[in-house]
């Protein structure tokens, strides 16, 4: 599925927008061994997610961290999140809050 998404974008596109499969679909998963596992990597690497306060909620990053995240899903089209039963509502709320 990774591999047939990132073939559409690159023929619609051009592979200069798409130069790998990883700029159209990122991997992420809850634990690192699941990141692994496929090939991708933690949630809270992939958004620069800090620890999340029970009290205050997310705790934000620095606006360059927000630009980088902003340049580097620029073009992705996918995200797939594995161990989905993993992910708890304060975390949910914290992707939300990052894309």
């Amino acid at each position: 599925m990774e591999h047939g998404i990132w073939q559409v974008m690159m023929e619609k596109y051009g592979r200069e927008e798409y130069p790998t499969v990883c700029v159209a679909v990122k991997l992420a998963a809850f634990m690192g061994k699941a990141a692994f596992q496929v090939q991708g990597v933690t949630i809270h690497s992939l958004l620069s997610i800090g620890k999340i306060d029970m009290s205050y909620g997310i705790q934000l990053s620095q606006a360059e961290s927000l630009r980088r995240l902003q340049r580097d899903l620029k073009n992705t089209r996918f995200l797939f999140l594995d161990e989905m039963s993993m992910i708890g509502l304060r975390l949910l709320d914290a992707i939300d809050n990052r894309l």
